[in-house]
């Protein structure tokens, strides 16, 4: 295993919890635009039914915005799980090997 330095290991833990935070964000997006897509399409389609209007483009824009929300569930998980459970691994490696190193120095 490469050893890797004290500020390194401290950019993993920063890039860690920056990662966490955009996984935050893609869910609270992706809920966000199927949530909108729900609470919006549904009234607004009734009512442009109800008044004859042709609805196919609405229909369009809805369906984007679901798959869009889909789109970013998928991308949370590809982009970032990996990310993190690599640094993750890093720094637990690190801290079994200083563990190991300090029980030989005494």
């Amino acid at each position: 295993m490469p050893k890797y330095t004290k500020e390194q290991l401290l950019q993993f833990q920063r890039e860690i919890n920056h990662y966490y935070k955009m996984r935050k964000l893609f869910l609270g997006l992706g809920w966000a635009l199927i949530g909108s897509a729900i609470l919006i399409g549904i009234p607004v389609g009734v009512a442009m039914g109800l008044n004859g209007i042709d609805y196919t483009i609405f229909t369009y824009v809805l369906s984007f915005m679901i798959v869009g929300g889909i789109v970013l569930f998928v991308l949370r998980k590809a982009l970032f799980n990996r990310r993190i459970q690599n640094r993750k691994q890093i720094i637990k490696e690190a801290k079994e090997e200083h563990e190991i190193e300090s029980m030989f120095e005494k």
